[in-house]
């Protein structure tokens, strides 16, 4: 594994590598770009091809060339050895193991079935007009290679048989079904929809109805049958189009879902390429994990009344414990995103564009029923406090809490108190908490201010490595002040907390601020103005704290606190706009 590891890291700089993802710009000795990871307007993304390495300044990602596929491709390491070995044209040792392995060989069988189904496509008339008439264009059909299964009981049977695949293999990977008089296929007269894991390899289909022929007193067959459990396909974890959807979830921190693979695919043709959609089931844990390894803004155009959105409600209830921004999409009187794309693609991208929170989504639609006073409080009380329950920003919640006083007319207090009997939507009707695998966000390391005190203790550890090698007193004093200042800025001790958590990986926090201010023409200025940043987020959360404390209070009825947080509270807030005066 070492050796391939080094075959491919000889073969392929990170400017090869990370050029053919994004495009990047000489900045000196180094490269800038757009980071591909999150949204921005100025570039904050910067690679060294001295030290084969990245570092974004502004969602503080940074690694290597397999750190970097990792996380654009949302692969693991393996996944993106795979990915790199290819790129270089290096043969991985156990290649040839996995083309022999049964997940290997249903991989194999998978994309000749694709290739015979996109053949059968192309022959029958009336399945391409049905397509066109949904509003696909020739190269969406060809980019997510959509097919036709004929309406004959062995024809994928037969063909991949002559390819050299057994009956077992054949119905173990999902595409026949054996019966006492020998196998038949379970796809017939479908239109056929391919679908792949996260790295681009197929593990099943999804097939839709186009010819179906009802026999009197039989069962209507169903619209969509989708690939039963493999070896390689399990629909929990399967998200349709999840392989062309990944990079431009990364970079827009944005996944939109849908439930339908005609609205998935409509949805790309209109150009949110950030879209994914489920497949025959509702929202699961495992999709969830999926999307929040890529993007924290789950966006669903769902019905608000549609069985997928109530049976992933736990689902949602989740992503917003783990401060996901979860959206609804009005579609209005429409009924799925397919239809409102071939008509007016505009009105589409102005849904997405509007979403509303989900609780703002579920109050704005409680209201517009003119429901009565006892109803809508009973309704708010079922539908929506469990979802604000849910959310682990106690300053989100206090949001809701106003809004929902407001509307039913009582005082935040008693919101409250109804909030602390409110089950949370992410917890089981037994009361046992789910997804309790997911790792949560750590609040300290993941925060602007966090952030922020790495940058400039960074900062200062890059120049007391310098100051040794320099006698300019001036410059030794001018350190000490700032470094003195940072210590006054976090208090209480935390300067230590911060250097021994950070110490361990002292030089590469050091490499990540030389590569883009290595050149700068007044390094003194850079530092002070992130210390000043510091500062400004510092006294921005005190603000906060306090407005959190002065609610706490108001809820208690304690009317003595609620003066004292309100006094810190207008000092506080004085001493911020006052800071932002002088630094302006």
């Amino acid at each position: 594994m070492s050796s391939a590891v080094e075959q491919i890291k000889a073969r392929l700089s990170i400017i090869d590598v990370v050029g053919s993802y994004i495009k990047l710009d000489k900045a000196g000795t180094n490269y800038k770009a757009k980071c591909p990871f999150h949204n921005e307007k100025t570039p904050s993304f910067y690679v060294s091809p001295g030290r084969e390495s990245y570092h974004c300044f502004g969602c503080d990602k940074g690694g290597d060339i397999f750190s970097f596929v990792e996380e654009l491709e949302g692969v693991d390491f393996i996944g993106a050895l795979k990915i790199l070995a290819e790129k270089a044209g290096v043969k991985l040792e156990n290649e040839d193991k996995y083309e022999k392995s049964e997940k290997g060989r249903t991989s194999v069988l998978l994309t000749s079935a694709i290739e015979f189904y996109r053949r059968e496509l192309v022959k029958n008339t009336n399945a391409l007009n049905y397509l066109k008439g949904r509003g696909l264009k020739g190269e969406t059909v060809t980019k997510f290679k959509i097919g036709y299964a004929p309406d004959d009981w062995r024809a994928v049977g037969n063909y991949l048989k002559k390819q050299g695949f057994s009956d077992d293999e054949i119905e173990k990977a999902g595409l026949s079904i054996k019966s006492p008089s020998g196998s038949y296929d379970r796809f017939r007269g479908r239109i056929m929809f391919p679908v792949y894991n996260i790295s681009g390899s197929p593990i099943g289909f999804s097939g839709r109805i186009f010819e179906p022929k009802i026999t009197e007193g039989k069962q209507e067959p169903a619209k969509y049958i989708n690939t039963p459990q493999t070896v390689v396909y399990d629909k929990s974890r399967a998200l349709f189009g999840i392989d062309k959807a990944k990079v431009e979830m990364r970079k827009k921190n944005e996944c939109i879902l849908v439930e339908g693979q005609f609205d998935l695919i409509m949805a790309h043709q209109a150009g949110t390429e950030n879209t994914v959609a489920v497949s025959g089931t509702a929202l699961t844990e495992d999709h969830l994990m999926m999307i929040n390894r890529l993007a924290e803004k789950l966006t669903m155009a769902f019905d608000g009344d549609s069985a997928g959105l109530k049976a992933s409600a736990r689902a949602i209830g989740l992503a917003l414990s783990l401060e996901m921004d979860v959206r609804l999409v009005s579609m209005g009187n429409a009924k799925d995103p397919a239809d409102v794309i071939k008509d007016r693609p505009e009105d589409w991208l102005n849904a997405v564009e509007n979403s509303k929170h989900i609780v703002d989504f579920f109050l704005d639609s409680l209201t517009s029923h003119n429901l009565t006073k006892d109803v809508f409080s009973k309704q708010v009380k079922k539908q929506v406090l469990p979802y604000v329950k849910s959310i682990k920003s106690r300053i989100e919640q206090a949001k809701f809490v106003n809004k929902i006083s407001e509307l039913l007319k009582v005082t935040e207090g008693a919101v409250w108190e109804d909030l602390k009997e409110t089950v949370p939507a992410f917890v089981e009707n037994n009361g046992v908490a789910v997804g309790k695998e997911i790792k949560q966000r750590s609040p300290n390391e993941n925060t602007k201010e966090f952030n922020l005190k790495k940058m400039v203790w960074s900062f200062l550890e890059w120049q007391k490595d310098i100051s040794i090698q320099t006698s300019d007193q001036n410059k030794k004093n001018a350190l000490g002040d700032k470094e003195q200042r940072f210590r006054e800025l976090i208090k209480d001790g935390e300067y230590e907390k911060i250097d021994r958590f950070l110490s361990p990986k002292r030089n590469q926090l050091i490499l990540e601020v030389e590569i883009p201010f290595s050149g700068a023409t007044n390094l003194e200025k850079e530092i002070d103005s992130a210390l000043d940043s510091l500062e400004e987020e510092i006294l921005k959360n005190e603000v906060g704290t306090e407005w959190l404390k002065i609610k706490e209070a108001e809820k208690n009825g304690n009317a003595e606190k609620v003066a004292i947080h309100m006094t810190n509270f207008q000092k506080m807030s004085k001493r911020l706009d006052e800071f932002k005066k002088r630094s302006a």
